[in-house]
């Protein structure tokens, strides 16, 4: 089974084929993904994620993994979206809290727009409000380039090292062009 989450961009060749083109049963070729981001059952320290928009996938996948396989260290996902009406999934997150209490949900607000009760913020700076330290944890990322590259710096800088850092950064195909040139 795979799900997929797509959001639709103006003018994006993918997410308007995908939206208004196919139909339940259509045959479709996927490739990828690309990054490092999968769970890593064997490690023994806490499991940090955070997720972008439609970064929630396979931040999802891998959470969801291991609330499967019964791991009981701490699992926290912090999901940055602009405003309010930018999430979803919440009630499927809050209910996986009830039963797995080793599980938390963060949602994130970047640009609230009107007063909130949500955590507001860039994700990096939430994580640097909530931890002094995160030596030993693992980190997934999966989101837009710029959140994953400052997500990473942070982490580091609280002790992360590199190989425990796992990221999917979504890239446009615009911005795919301009790094190729670079």
């Amino acid at each position: 089974f795979i799900e997929f989450h797509v959001r639709r961009v103006s003018g994006g060749k993918v997410s308007n084929f995908v939206l208004d083109s196919l139909s339940s049963g259509d045959t479709v070729l996927v490739e990828g993904p690309f990054g490092n981001s999968w769970l890593r059952e064997l490690h023994g320290g806490p499991i940090i994620t955070l997720a972008g928009g439609s970064g929630i996938a396979p931040i999802k996948a891998i959470i969801e993994k291991a609330l499967a396989l019964g791991l009981k260290k701490e699992i926290r996902l912090y999901f940055g979206v602009r405003e309010d009406r930018d999430l979803y999934l919440v009630k499927h997150f809050v209910s996986l809290t009830k039963i797995h209490p080793n599980f938390c949900f963060i949602p994130v607000l970047s640009e609230p727009g009107v007063k909130t009760k949500r955590r507001t913020g860039l994700l990096h700076n939430v994580i640097k409000e909530d931890y002094a330290v995160l030596t030993g944890s693992k980190v997934y990322l999966a989101g837009p380039p710029a959140m994953i590259e400052a997500a990473t710096k942070t982490v580091e800088k609280l002790g992360v090292t590199q190989e425990d850092i796992h990221a999917d950064a979504f890239y446009t195909e615009a911005e795919k062009m301009t790094r190729e040139n670079a």
